[in-house]
């Protein structure tokens, strides 16, 4: 039929520009970022609760199931609620997106919250599979250049025997006690850390 097949091929254009408009906006949530950090009183449950309610219709669409924990007693933390938003959105986009791109449409997703009087930790876990090998390479290329590694293999074995001959040498001014020990381990160390960074 022409008729669906056009509009078939106006459905794909409206999925691909969505697709981008969204990239567009997923990455200027996640780069996006304020002169300064807000700390107010903040209901982690509730920042979560509403990524994910953001997040659902993406979800849906991906076929992913949803596994919540929440933190369990008093949910306060002090916080900047913006910040820790867009950390969630670009930890649960991520999540989806590696989700789809192993192709598993039953994938699931973890968000459990535990923590104690101290600290509060927000776990995120996917079914996807990961960074594959050839794709962490080429990062990995695209961070560093060869020239920073050959370097790094050249200065290294001078480094190790500048700081063998500065710990030696400190080492043989040691007397009998172990405060003298302590200080020309001290010694050896700041010396060693200075002609490091020199």
């Amino acid at each position: 039929d022409p008729v669906r097949k056009e509009l078939d091929g106006y459905l794909s254009v409206l999925q691909h520009e969505c697709a981008r408009c969204g990239s567009i906006v997923q990455n200027l949530l996640i780069f996006a970022r304020r002169s300064g950090a807000e700390m107010t009183p903040t209901d982690v449950n509730e920042v979560i609760d509403r990524r994910l309610m953001l997040m659902r219709h993406h979800l849906e669409i991906a076929g992913v199931r949803l596994h919540r924990e929440p933190l369990a007693g008093d949910a306060q933390i002090v916080a900047d609620p913006g910040q820790l938003q867009q950390a969630l959105v670009a930890l649960l986009v991520n999540a989806v997106e590696a989700i789809k791109e192993a192709g598993d449409r039953d994938g699931e997703l973890s968000v459990r919250a535990d923590g104690d009087a101290n600290s509060v930790r927000i776990h995120i876990s996917d079914s996807g599979g990961g960074i594959p090998p050839e794709v962490f390479v080429q990062r990995l290329r695209e961070a560093i250049s060869m020239d920073h590694f050959v370097v790094g293999l050249i200065k290294a074995p001078f480094m190790a025997l500048i700081i063998g001959i500065l710990a030696s040498v400190e080492g043989l001014k040691v007397g009998g006690s172990a405060e003298s020990l302590g200080a020309h381990v001290t010694a050896s160390v700041v010396k060693a850390i200075f002609i490091v960074i020199i």
